[in-house]
């Protein structure tokens, strides 16, 4: 059985560019599309062509169990347990057509010029315009699974303080800096692949609030460099709001580092 515990890693300033990945191993580069490329699938159908990409293999054989019962369950929960993740997601793209169809439509989005994609039991062939072809196997599968949750910003962060308030001015704002508290901490672990309808509404707060964009500026870019400004932006303005708490007399505060990286 190949090991799970690989990880391909992506250079942060790669990702914050929006640059081509090269990858060696496939002897090609993946793209970072834009948002309005994201936009032509959907954002729904997007997260579902990410939601193989996504498994988990603990959270998979758990749904097995709630969903059969019985020798199904047993028999099911048996078949799997020994494969990996990747063995896993290749068998599930090998035997489904509607899953073949969601990792078509993540692939059409992240290779440029792609001709033809062909699914085996245990490998994809990406044929290119070009005439190259590339080969995803058991062997390399993670490569392609990491980079896309990468690029997608499938990652955890943040930050978080206590308050102390005094009362009157100071107790307003700390009641706000709170609410944006807990709003930095749902950001930490939703990563957004259940939660339709986050990533317009990222763009309109970033349109609106930040002064330093507009709608066009947002949907040039790619859902790294959104999502990473979402959370310094969210970061700059609890800052601010924690500068004004101690300036109306809270206590207990240690202002946050806006500019550390998170």
């Amino acid at each position: 059985m190949i090991s799970d515990n690989k990880f391909y890693r992506i250079d942060s300033l790669t990702l914050m560019a929006g640059a081509p990945i090269a990858v060696p191993e496939y002897k090609t580069t993946i793209r970072q599309p834009k948002i309005y490329e994201v936009a032509l699938l959907g954002e729904e159908k997007f997260y579902e062509s990410l939601s193989l990409f996504r498994l988990n293999k603990k959270n998979f054989l758990n749904s097995i169990i709630r969903g059969k019962i019985g020798q199904d369950a047993i028999n099911l929960t048996n078949f799997f347990y020994d494969k990996n993740e990747s063995e896993i997601i290749l068998f599930l793209l090998f035997n489904n057509d509607l899953n073949k169809e969601s990792v078509q439509q993540m692939f059409t989005l992240i290779f440029d010029e792609l001709l033809e994609i062909e699914f085996f039991e245990s490998e994809i062939k990406i044929k290119l315009q070009s005439g190259h072809e590339t080969i995803i196997n058991l062997d390399n599968f993670y490569i392609i699974k990491d980079i896309i949750n990468q690029i997608f910003f499938f990652e955890g962060g943040g930050s978080s303080s206590g308050y102390n308030p005094a009362k009157g001015a100071a107790e307003i704002i700390a009641k706000k800096l709170e609410e944006r508290k807990r709003k930095l901490d749902q950001m930490k672990g939703e990563n957004s692949e259940n939660k339709i309808g986050v990533i317009q509404n990222y763009l309109t707060t970033l349109a609106i609030g930040s002064n330093n964009f507009n709608m066009q500026d947002l949907l040039n870019m790619t859902l790294y460099q959104v999502f990473k400004l979402m959370k310094k932006y969210s970061l700059y303005e609890q800052y601010q709001m924690q500068v004004k708490a101690l300036m109306a007399g809270a206590s207990d505060i240690e202002l946050i580092d806006w500019t550390e990286e998170n």
